[in-house]
């Protein structure tokens, strides 16, 4: 196989004692090829074009336009050929990650479940409760609250140093029904240019206008962002539902009396606020390559791998060797244990399938606040079943992948003019036209709705 590691690599795989124990376990034979995750798509594009792909790949980026152009090229296997609920663990990935997944509506990977999850508002709990206001439920409450947080000191210190929105509220564009695919002709319209967006980016001037985000917040980092959260200067911020619980734990290191909730989705003219997040984060191909008798047999390791035992095995080793105990996600070890632990397994060496666990970002944190870990699940539950992922990030264009830093390099810089006034709606609207006429863009959108078309039958 050929793989990939986030930090250190496995100082001698072949007399690891974890990597003879996966073999054993999976009754396997493993010949290991790690590469650092830096420069690992590098090296995969090398492996490709030489044809040397081994048995098994994992591939980190599973839309890159040379990966998919080499599925066109009917470089892996199509997996939807097989019979894939012969495989217990694979079965318990629920159909969203399996379809997000597809390419060309096929399954090339088999996707490594990250669980499920969704972006959405976390809200400075007491601060609404400090100025007897109720969680938003409409666009216009929303608007209300985030002005509130910026005049009427929930901090109590006399001074106006807090803001409502921290960062640029992403998980508005739901409500618009930005997600929503339009189309013109044989062209599916970029995000961006659809009236939703437009009514989106009003939305964000009208709450700069009245100083409601920093003035300067496009220069934020997400460093910047998160020490203005605990550090209690922010009153709401668009992010993944768990992050909630995490900062919760972060603020009350500062402010024992502080805490975020995530708001329920938001109603709004086209939709919800929110977005679901994928559930999966890279996968695991077979080269056509290989005799297809094999395939089953490599289905059967994955799978193996997808157990709570050999998730354990990687992730922490063998008990009374790299660890003493283990209970759920948390372990109990020395540093002479992690230090052989990374010794032998690597930091982070992907050589297995994420075992399906539906709220993994959850409840891996081990939340000691009393009810904190049920109500991060109570809204990841209310998201999945009211908001939808965005197309974009499931749908394929070469063209836009080939492209996009150059075509595009002066959108952002557009969208925080508009935001901020600098520029008027009739300067976005001449931006959009100007795009949205430009040849390389229409193949874009072309491309797109081929994609689109393709999904839905």
């Amino acid at each position: 196989m050929l793989t990939g590691v986030w930090g250190q690599p496995p100082a001698d795989i072949k007399n690891s004692s974890i990597f003879k124990k996966l073999q054993e376990e999976t009754n396997t034979v493993l010949d290991i090829q790690v590469v650092p995750v830096s420069n690992y798509d590098q090296n995969l594009n090398l492996v490709m074009a030489a044809n040397g792909l081994p048995d098994l790949v994992h591939a980190f980026n599973s839309k890159a336009p040379t990966l998919v152009k080499a599925i066109n090229q009917g470089a892996f296997h199509d997996l939807s050929e097989f019979d894939l609920s012969a495989y217990p663990n694979m079965t318990e990935i629920p159909e969203l990650i399996w379809n997000n997944s597809k390419i060309n509506g096929k399954i090339y990977g088999i996707p490594s479940p990250v669980g499920l999850n969704a972006d959405g508002f976390m809200v400075r709990k007491d601060w609404l409760d400090k100025l007897n206001l109720k969680a938003p439920t409409t666009l216009e409450e929303l608007r209300e609250v985030l002005i509130a947080f910026r005049e009427k000191d929930p901090d109590g210190n006399g001074k106006k140093d807090t803001y409502g929105l921290v960062g640029r509220g992403l998980s508005l564009l739901g409500a618009f029904g930005v997600h929503e695919p339009q189309f013109e002709d044989d062209m599916m319209l970029l995000n961006w240019m659809t009236d939703n967006y437009k009514e989106y980016l009003a939305y964000m001037n009208d709450l700069y206008a009245n100083e409601v985000m920093p003035k300067e917040y496009f220069l934020m980092k997400n460093s910047d962002m998160k020490n203005m959260l605990v550090q209690g200067l922010g009153g709401m911020y668009s992010t993944p539902l768990h992050a909630a619980g995490e900062y919760t734990v972060d603020i009350q290191k500062k402010l024992p009396e502080a805490s975020f909730t995530n708001l329920s989705p938001i109603q709004g003219p086209g939709g919800y606020t929110g977005q679901q997040k994928l559930g999966y984060y890279g996968m695991w191909l077979i080269p056509s390559s290989v005799d297809k008798k094999k395939v089953p047999q490599i289905l059967a390791y994955l799978d193996k791998t997808a157990s709570e035992e050999i998730n354990n095995l990687i992730n922490y080793g063998i008990q009374g060797v790299h660890y003493d105990s283990i209970e759920g996600q948390k372990v109990n070890d020395t540093e002479a244990q992690v230090k052989l632990r990374d010794e032998e397994a690597g930091q982070g060496t992907i050589v297995f399938l994420n075992k399906y666990r539906p709220y993994n970002d959850v409840t891996k944190n081990g939340f000691t606040i009393d009810g904190l870990e049920e109500e991060l699940i109570k809204s990841i539950d209310e998201h999945i079943e009211l908001t939808s992922a965005s197309l974009f990030d499931t749908l394929i264009s070469e063209t836009y992948s080939d492209r996009y830093a150059d075509v595009f390099k002066d959108l952002d810089a557009t969208i925080v003019k508009v935001t901020t006034g600098e520029a008027s709606m009739e300067d976005w609207d001449k931006y959009v036209a100007q795009l949205k006429a430009n040849p390389t863009v229409q193949q874009m959108m072309k491309e797109f709705k081929a994609q689109y078309d393709l999904m839905n039958g």
